[in-house]
This record gives C-alpha cells, sequence and structure tokens, in this order.
C-alpha cells in the first residue's frame, strides 16, 4: 500500500511537472471573448466563451486558424483562417473561394453544428448553417447564413511577408477583407483544441475536442 501511494504520488508530481512545461512553452489558455464579431465570424467553429488551446510553437500554415493582432487596435485580438501566402491570389466573394484559380466549396452539411447568434449588422438573431471544407490538407466548418446577399468576387493579391484571413463565417466576415493583410510575425497562435464551451462541463458536444 506504502509503495502505491509512492507511486502515486510522483505520478502526479510528473503530470504537474509535465503540464506545467506543456503550458509554459507549447499550449497556452485562451477564452473566445464576448466579442460580437469574433463570436460571429468564427461560427460554428468557436463561440463566445469558449476555453481553448493555443499553440505556440511552429509556423501557421495554410488552413490553419490563427489568433493574430488586431490592426486597427494592437490591445485586441482577430481570429480567422490562413488561406493566401505571399504570392497567392485570392479570389472572395460570399461562398465562393478560389486560391491560385482552385476552388474550394463546401463537401457536405453539418446540421449538427448548425448554430444561431445575434448578427452584429442587424442585432437580429440569425441562423448560421453549416458546412465542411476541405483545404491545406485538412478540413474545417464553413457557415453560411441562409439568403444572405452575395457579395461580388473579388481578387487579392498577397504581400510579401503577409498572410489573407478568411473568417470561418463567411457572410458575417471580419478578415482580411475588411482589416487587410496582415504580417505572418502577428499570427503567432494558433487556435487547436477547446476544453469547454461557454456552457461549461455538461456540454459534453463540444467539451475536450481538437478543432479542425
Amino acid at each position: 500500500m506504502k509503495g502505491f501511494g509512492k507511486l502515486l504520488g510522483w505520478t502526479i508530481v510528473i503530470l504537474g511537472v509535465g503540464g506545467g512545461l506543456l503550458r509554459a512553452f507549447v499550449l497556452e489558455p485562451w477564452t473566445v471573448p464576448d466579442d460580437e464579431w469574433i463570436a460571429a465570424s468564427t461560427a460554428p467553429t468557436l463561440a463566445a466563451g469558449d476555453q481553448v488551446l493555443l499553440l505556440t510553437r511552429g509556423v501557421p500554415g495554410v488552413g490553419d486558424l490563427v489568433r493574430c493582432t488586431d490592426p486597427r487596435a494592437p490591445e485586441r485580438f482577430v481570429v480567422g483562417r490562413i488561406i493566401g501566402k505571399p504570392g497567392d491570389t485570392v479570389e472572395l466573394g460570399g461562398p465562393m473561394l478560389r486560391v491560385n484559380g482552385y476552388g474550394y466549396s463546401s463537401k457536405e452539411s453539418c446540421r449538427e453544428n448548425d448554430v444561431a447568434l445575434i448578427s452584429p449588422n442587424s442585432q437580429q438573431r440569425v441562423e448560421v448553417q453549416c458546412a465542411r471544407v476541405e483545404i491545406g490538407g485538412g478540413w474545417h466548418f464553413v457557415g453560411r447564413i441562409p439568403k444572405s446577399r452575395l457579395e461580388p468576387l473579388k481578387s487579392y493579391k498577397v504581400a510579401a511577408g503577409k498572410v489573407f484571413l478568411v473568417s470561418d463565417n463567411r457572410d458575417l466576415h471580419e478578415d482580411s477583407q475588411d482589416f487587410g493583410q496582415l504580417p505572418l510575425a502577428s499570427c503567432d497562435r494558433r487556435v487547436v483544441f477547446r476544453v469547454l464551451s461557454a456552457k461549461g462541463w455538461s456540454d459534453s458536444l463540444h467539451r475536450l475536442m481538437p478543432l479542425h
């Protein structure tokens, strides 16, 4: 019994030290702020109040969901998905997305991840329908608002040292269409894991899950 207690004690110490080192050097906890534009633009992937882990090591690539310094207010953040790197040509308008002439469209719907939220534009409750898109060797969710106004297709050339961000919510976006291209160095955190949603541990559908 004494040996078991010692083993248990050492296990707890090792896990605690390992978790502390991982947090200190690799992962950083962050709570998605109660900001109407962040909440709207990241739906259906994230929601206000989600407790997530940010990967602090490595260089983000195409398809990664990143947290960046807001170029309009350095004390704030923006969250978007890297879709274009230096030299790329991004064509974007509503649900239409092409990078260097290659189109990315939804492969299938994911209605179990449909959400409702307050639109920052109208302050009315809107439904965000979920679809699944493959890009950058992986996949992620995108959101569309039924019968929303289609934006005209625009073309952007990504400048040296910059990245082009696109919101997962294509209709209520806050991305490079709105604030321009960003230095890659300002997007140094990848959003990789949700620990809990704002609803807490009882929300079993949105706890302890990797984020695509």
